[in-house]
């Protein structure tokens, strides 16, 4: 497994140096053609929520005008309260629809005005939503092409690699360059793809070939993350372990 939920399946009846030439050929191919076209799928969700903005606005204009010409009803009925000819009116209702989100909610005449307002302001609760969504968006898609960048510019052949099973052992590659694959690997065994680097110090730095989801997940797809994170009591770890 690598980078955000993906994996590949390797054949290991082979000597070490082949696999490990073959693990991080498929790997870097699979990463370079899967970020682009998850960032063509987060602009088209860009455009989508766009759509929706635009009707949201063309409604809410509506509805402006709607409330324009209720005010200005409401002003004519108190001037013209004390004329005869209206007394007879009075407690008469008319009913309306207010078209929405929620269309063909029954309106009476004394609180069409009221409904109006309460419509608007689902709108604008709607569009304030849509925006931050929006950003949202804007910066996954710029993460995305950061990195797409950095593995598209990535020399492979300076990549030394390990697979971490499990239980979180090492197999420890860089020791087994004349031995047979099968001979410590298991078949059907799940192994997670780790880069191996020194630090300044000299020592072995293990750290799992993956990032951040973040900028891979939908809106929806980030809110049930979150929730699933909170059942696990935190975020996961993501500190490189010494070897």
């Amino acid at each position: 497994t690598y980078g955000y939920n993906m994996y590949s399946i390797f054949n290991i009846d082979c000597n070490t140096q082949p696999l490990i030439d073959n693990i991080i050929k498929v790997c870097m191919e699979n990463l370079r053609m899967r970020i682009p076209d998850r960032v063509k799928f987060l602009e088209r969700e860009i455009e989508i929520i766009k759509a929706d903005e635009e009707s949201l606005n063309k409604l809410l204009t509506k509805l402006g005008n709607d409330k324009i010409k209720e005010e200005e009803k409401i002003e004519d009925n108190k001037k013209n309260e004390a004329s005869p000819e209206k007394e007879t009116k009075k407690g008469k209702e008319t009913k309306k629809t207010v078209k929405g989100k929620n269309p063909k909610i029954p309106i009476t005449g004394d609180n069409l005005l009221q409904s109006i307002l309460n419509e608007m302001e689902k709108i604008k609760n709607s569009l304030v939503i849509h925006a931050t969504n929006k950003e949202k968006y804007f910066s996954k898609v710029k993460q995305m092409e950061e990195q797409g960048i950095l593995y598209k510019n990535l020399d492979e052949s300076s990549l030394h690699i390990d697979l971490v099973d499990e239980k979180g052992s090492r197999m420890e590659l860089e020791t087994r360059d004349n031995s047979y694959a099968v001979t410590y690997l298991k078949d059907k065994e799940c192994y997670e793809l780790a880069v191996v680097n020194k630090n300044e110090k000299g020592e072995l730095m293990v750290e799992p070939f993956r990032f951040d989801g973040y900028m891979f997940r939908t809106i929806d797809e980030d809110n049930k993350y979150d929730e699933l994170e909170k059942t696990k009591g935190g975020t996961l770890k993501k500190n490189p372990k010494k070897k």
